[in-house]
Parts: structure tokens; sequence; C-alpha cells
């Protein structure tokens, strides 16, 4: 079985999982541009309470996949609170017919 057939009933989620990655990746991009526009990270790695031994390079790279996790767990949680409520339209209607 294909799976990105319309037939296949996981069709829907594979739609809203690749929507939530890519706009999310978009999102953390954009996000790791402003963020790091507006502070140095050398700056931040001075203030902060243990010592790490990171350059920028690599606290560019952390922040872009903490943004990216930030951004894709919102997504996540739009995605599902989008398709929850047809779900729950579904059950209500079938608990009103008597479980048809």
């Amino acid at each position: 079985m294909n799976p990105l057939t319309e037939q296949n009933p996981l069709h829907e989620r594979y739609r809203l999982i690749g929507i939530v990655v890519w706009v999310s990746f978009a999102a953390a991009c954009v996000a790791t541009a402003l963020f790091f526009a507006a502070f140095d990270p050398l700056d931040i790695i001075d203030k902060s309470t243990f010592p790490l031994d990171w350059g920028r390079t690599e606290c560019y790279s952390v922040g872009f996949f903490l943004f990216w996790a930030l951004t894709a767990s919102t997504g996540s949680m739009v995605a599902w609170l989008v398709v929850t409520p047809v779900a729950s339209v579904k059950a209500i209607r079938q608990m009103k017919n008597g479980g048809k």
C-alpha cells in the first residue's frame, strides 16, 4: 500500500505532520535569525551559570533546534485542536443515534 494515496486512512495525518514540520521549520529559521541578530551567543555563554565551551556555530545550531522544537510542539497542539472538534462532533452524533 502506498502511504501517499488518498485512499489510505492515514493520508490526512501524514498531511498534517508534513504541514506542522514544514511550517515549524520555517518559523524556527526566522526566530533564530531574529534572536541571534539581537543577542550575541558568546555574551549569553559568558553570563551563564554553568561552564560551556561552545563557539558561535554550536550556539546557533542548538538555538535553531530549540526554536524548531518549540514551534513544532506549538504547531502540533494547534493541529490536534483543529482535528479534535470534528472527531468530537462525530462521536456525539453517534451517541445520539444510539451508537449507530
